[in-house]
């Protein structure tokens, strides 16, 4: 029973509200067509309290809601106005665009209450990625449940252990809330190539090793997968069948990047459709701070590139080009190595000419092209080998250094690197990764 990752949520405090951001990570973006999954509390919220998440718009996907205790007011620009209750389903397709907002309901902000659940977006096959925006609701009653071996199992959405999900999900899937007892035995469904478990509470035992509440393991396609339960347990199963590569920005996914920058300009004009009800809304995030967004600019040919060096053995830069290769070995550089894909953006030189300057130059030139997908395992290790193999330091870019800076930070941890060190050296390059210590931390205890 082979286990490719095990992933633990970056958390962050909301105010008394914590909410840990298992996927998308840097080492994992996607299970199946689960793109965002979000663990929200449990939180304790006293009389007078509650969620407020003003109007915001998504595209190309659809969120699914699914609440363990307390409850949230759904509106959307359909017209659509329902709580929803523990065990029920909240499935908004977002396709073309749909806004929505989710607040306490009344009754539950005057009483207090407690709030524990999971949010998650499945993204949207590419022939559906536009269809019409839809809502549903479905009550917990409605939900095939299949109890056997000692544990209870609620099929969300999708197909799964011979029973399908009133859920209407546009790709193959599944999603299934586990109630285990003590002693339980689960096994995955073997039907669906991309699987993993997220522990909610408790533990679980799997090939003799315990693995605790708040980590998600992502398992190897087509094996026979079972745990078993050594106290009451709950965990959530997941996945699906792969997904293209997608771009994900804010509430945004699509493979395409123009259709994400018309959903961005559609939200700063306010293009979508408003929530009735509601007066407020969400602004869009800036896609970059000022630094990064200089940086992407296109530099003039008589504008030296400028290397930003994170540690003695490693530089990252913004796009270079064929005629920067000499500048790089003249700096003392002796590898470069390109993370951005060819064909990203219009103008943009292509690989083998860049590699052709960097031979030239007597520069080594290695491609590890990071895009739209992310980060994986295989990237994570080339790059450990390129910094294994070098005797001289190392120049690596994309388009502003940032997808160099995440590449070297994961491959230095692999290697055994400090994580505080790793963050510290980026932070002082003007990259925030802060972000990935988790990853960083499981990188380098995996030594």
């Amino acid at each position: 029973m082979t286990i490719l990752q095990t992933l633990t949520g970056n958390v962050r405090d909301l105010g008394g509200f914590s909410v840990a951001r298992v996927l998308p990570q840097a080492l994992r973006r996607h299970v199946g067509p689960f793109v965002f999954f979000d663990h929200l509390g449990p939180a304790e919220f006293p009389a007078g309290n509650g969620i407020d998440v003003r109007p915001h718009t998504h595209v190309g996907l659809a969120t699914v809601t699914y609440l363990f205790e307390g409850g949230l007011g759904h509106r959307d620009s359909l017209g659509t106005v329902v709580d929803i209750a523990p065990g029920a389903v909240n499935w908004m397709t977002a396709g073309r665009g749909i806004v929505h907002s989710e607040r306490t309901p009344p009754g539950l902000r005057a009483s207090g209450h407690r709030m524990h659940g999971i949010q998650s977006w499945v993204a949207l096959p590419a022939a559906h990625a536009e269809v019409e925006p839809s809502f549903a609701h479905h009550p917990g009653d409605s939900l095939p449940s299949i109890t056997f071996d000692g544990a209870r199992r609620t099929l969300i959405a999708g197909s799964a252990f011979h029973a399908t999900s009133p859920v209407n999900a546009l790709s193959p899937m599944f999603y299934v809330d586990i109630e285990a007892e003590v002693g339980a035995r689960v096994e995955l469904p073997t039907e669906h190539q991309e699987r993993g478990v997220y522990i909610v509470s408790g533990a679980i035992e799997l090939n003799g090793t315990r693995h605790e509440a708040g980590q998600m393991l992502v398992f190897a396609p087509g094996e026979p997968i079972a745990f078993t339960t050594p106290g009451p347990a709950r965990a959530m199963l997941l996945g699906g069948a792969p997904i293209d590569p997608v771009h994900i920005f804010w509430n945004f996914v699509s493979t395409s990047p123009d259709r994400i920058e018309t959903a961005k300009a559609d939200w700063r004009a306010g293009r979508f459709p408003p929530v009735p009800g509601e007066t407020e809304f969400i602004p869009l995030p800036d896609d970059a701070p000022a630094a990064r967004r200089f940086q992407r600019a296109a530099r003039p040919a008589n504008i030296a590139p400028m290397f930003i060096r994170l540690t003695d053995a490693v530089a990252v830069a913004g796009q270079l080009t064929p005629a920067d290769m000499a500048a790089a070995a003249a700096a003392g550089y002796v590898a470069v190595v390109n993370n951005r894909p060819d064909h990203e953006a219009p103008g943009q030189p292509v690989g083998t000419d860049i590699a052709a300057a960097a031979a030239a130059a007597g520069l080594r030139y290695t491609a590890i092209p990071v895009g739209a997908a992310g980060l994986g395992p295989a990237q994570v290790a080339a790059m450990a080998v390129v910094l294994t193999d070098n005797d001289g330091p190392v120049l690596a870019f994309c388009r502003s250094g940032t997808r160099s800076t995440h590449l070297w930070a994961l491959a230095a941890a692999q290697r055994g690197g400090d994580p505080t060190a790793i963050i510290s050296a980026a932070a002082s390059g003007g990259y925030e990764i802060a972000g990935l210590r988790t990853a960083l931390e499981q990188l380098s205890g995996e030594r």
